[in-house]
């Protein structure tokens, strides 16, 4: 027995020995898949127009009055570009997040008619949307001490997207919306909006 144990080492010996498989914890890191990044959803432009405002000063200083505008229709802006991508581009997120931006009467009429300012049930029927040339007009109304009161602003969004059973959808928007200075930023207090959908081939 034992003389057999030895020719049996020499011969493993001999030929290196047998090379044990990689174990998984071995394999090169490049030869793991990476998982897929999360590839946000493009955010709403648009092209910003301010209107002449309006002073409630006898007496206005000009200059105050247009520094103001400027940065009121900044943050306007900014409202408006978030209700669009929330409602319009990014459906994969709750529109309950933007409920915040909504008070009074316009909260409970964004909450209870979604297909107003979003996309609403054709968004299940769309395989992706992209937006194209959009515009906002912006005028803003401030009080005798020259400090905001109220501010409107009109968008009009227009997108295109692919339909998953084929053909296109031109989405267009026309959103007449009314803000207030809020506690934590411009609110929406009122909104009007007009939707002229159409779908065709290509």
């Amino acid at each position: 027995m034992l003389i057999v144990a030895v020719v049996v080492v020499v011969l493993l010996l001999s030929r290196g020995g047998s090379t044990p498989a990689p174990s998984p914890a071995a394999k090169s890191p490049s030869a793991t898949a990476s998982p897929a990044k999360h590839v946000p959803a493009p955010r709403a432009r648009f092209k910003l127009e301010r209107l002449p405002s309006v002073s409630g000063s006898r007496h206005p200083r000009q200059a105050k009055v247009r520094n103001r505008a400027r940065d009121v229709a900044a943050r306007i802006k900014d409202v408006i570009q978030r209700v669009y991508t929330f409602a319009f581009l990014d459906t994969r997120r709750t529109r309950s997040r933007l409920l915040d931006i909504f008070v009074g009467e316009a909260r409970r009429k964004f909450r209870t008619h979604p297909q107003i300012v979003a996309l609403g049930s054709a968004a299940r029927r769309l395989a992706g949307l992209r937006q194209q040339h959009s515009t906002l007009r912006v005028r803003t109304l401030f009080s005798p001490n020259n400090h905001p009161v109220t501010s409107l602003a009109v968008a009009e969004f227009r997108a295109r997207g692919r339909l998953r059973a084929g053909g296109r959808l031109l989405v267009r928007n026309h959103g007449t919306f009314f803000l207030r200075p809020g506690e934590h930023g411009w609110v929406i207090y009122g909104f009007e909006v007009r939707r002229q959908d159409r779908a065709g081939g290509g």
